[in-house]
């Protein structure tokens, strides 16, 4: 049983963070096309355990799991009772859509699980690929939440003000596909109230803290980047533009002149046509897949150990001790920019064939509405132990030059050429004490590699 502790300080945040990439938060049914919803209040919300749980990991990470232990609590079980060794110094508050956000939309977007070998959708019918065609509800980006922090020992504050930093700095991301580029927040306002309980006042303003008007808090919003610790290993910018169209498919379609779209690049909340982080994500895989195939017979080294390192692997139902792994590269979604201001020129129509005919099906004109224009992918590589960065990095730039060759392609159409992608330009920025550039420039046919970042993660490829 844990003892009760009595404590002479509280240190109160009161956040606000606006999402600025969608966000994930599965719903309490598990349906993919919902996302968690307040019972009262019918708004998406963040549980308090889930905040509580990524700062615990965040930390963890930082000052080491005993310290975690004595700020967050640590359960023991003896005799089959629970014993608590250390009780929690730290509380939160769920997160609420704040009221200006009450109309924030909800982007439903489709899913799929490619088979790698066959480059179709994974359908076999086992327990494990099953449903590997679905739609998935995300919180659009722009949704502002806001939460409470309790810290009850007043010499912590610094490492726990850390971590706010650490989420606006994107080091942190909430909820679910993280890996696709979900989940990212910027500290938008950032309070702190000291109430000291030996002090009659304090206890007071302690007892009716939801009165203390913001003017009373201290603001600490531009205060959290001095405890700037970026943990990014690599950041990669891919400068680039559309070789014709690209679909994506979008599950909502619109009508153009009256008529009605078949199809529809996929958009954002703000109207912007997009690639999805996790459709990048899985087109770069799969190429990266082969990559590692080959690459692993000519240095023997097992591939799949390279490819879970670089993209995670999901926790294997069907062997309870196995779980899943996290990768270190990390997508965002990319907008399509400097589309034609006739946006019509982007509609295509078709038709399908009758293959024993060879005629036009009966009903068999469709109508899409492709996105074309300029592209700027950023892409991260975390330094996260037990994964090598510089592995990644080389296993994604081989991947990318694949792609700045035509070797595949984004999206559907592919046999009708579309999704080819015309790279211009790849830069690669190695975080630490000090930024290192690289950079690799297809329209000059140019390498600039002074500081040897390109061949350290080509070299660490040969050395698995």
């Amino acid at each position: 049983m844990a003892r009760i502790k009595f404590y002479d300080t509280v240190v109160k945040y009161v956040v606000t963070a606006e999402c600025t990439q969608p966000l994930r938060i599965g719903s309490v049914s598990g349906d993919t096309e919902e996302v968690l919803v307040h019972p009262t209040d019918d708004r998406p919300f963040i549980q308090a355990s889930g905040i509580s749980g990524i700062f615990r990991n965040y930390c963890e990470q930082m000052y080491g799991e005993d310290w975690a232990d004595t700020i967050f609590g640590k359960r023991t079980f003896e005799d089959n009772m629970n014993s608590y060794e250390y009780s929690s110094k730290i509380c939160f508050t769920d997160g609420v859509l704040d009221s200006d956000s009450k109309n924030v939309k909800l982007e439903l977007r489709p899913r799929v699980s490619i088979d790698s070998q066959m480059g179709v959708v994974s359908t076999d019918g086992s327990e494990q690929q099953s449903g590997q065609k679905f739609n998935m509800a995300y919180i659009s980006a722009g949704a502002k939440f806001s939460f409470s922090v309790y810290l009850y020992d007043e010499q912590q504050q610094e490492k726990i003000e850390s971590v706010f930093c650490a989420i606006d700095e994107g080091l942190i991301q909430f909820g679910g596909q993280k890996s696709n580029g979900c989940g990212y927040f910027r500290i938008t306002n950032l309070l702190r109230k000291i109430f000291c309980l030996k002090n009659e006042k304090d206890r007071e303003l302690w007892f009716d803290e939801d009165t203390i008007i913001p003017s009373e808090y201290e603001n600490l919003t531009n205060h959290i980047k001095l405890y700037s610790h970026k943990q990014n290993a690599f950041d990669i910018v891919v400068e680039a533009q559309t070789e014709n169209e690209l679909l994506i498919k979008s599950i909502a379609v619109s009508k153009v002149n009256g008529e009605q779209l078949n199809s529809e690049n996929i958009k954002n909340g703000k109207m912007e046509y997009i690639i999805p982080g996790s459709s990048m994500k899985g087109a770069v895989r799969s190429q990266a897949e082969k990559i590692a195939f080959y690459l692993g017979k000519q240095y023997d080294w097992n591939p799949e150990i390279v490819i879970e390192n670089a993209f995670g692997s999901k926790k294997d139902t069907l062997q309870k001790n196995q779980n899943g792994k996290r990768g270190n590269i990390y997508f965002l979604d990319t907008v399509v920019e400097n589309r034609n201001k006739d946006d019509d020129l982007t509609i295509s129509h078709r038709i399908h064939i009758d293959k024993f005919t060879g005629g036009v099906m009966h009903g068999g004109l469709f109508t899409e509405k492709n996105a074309a224009g300029k592209l700027n992918f950023h892409i991260t590589i975390r330094n996260w132990e037990g994964n090598n960065a510089e592995q990644s990095c080389g296993l994604l730039l081989m991947t990318l030059r694949d792609l700045a060759i035509g070797a595949f392609t984004i999206g559907s159409g592919y046999s009708i050429g579309r999704g080819v992608i015309k790279v211009e330009k790849i830069t690669v920025i190695e975080q630490g004490d000090q930024k290192k550039c690289a950079v690799i420039d297809f329209s000059q046919n140019r390498i600039q590699d002074e500081k040897q970042i390109i061949t350290r993660c080509f070299k660490a490829l040969q050395e698995v």
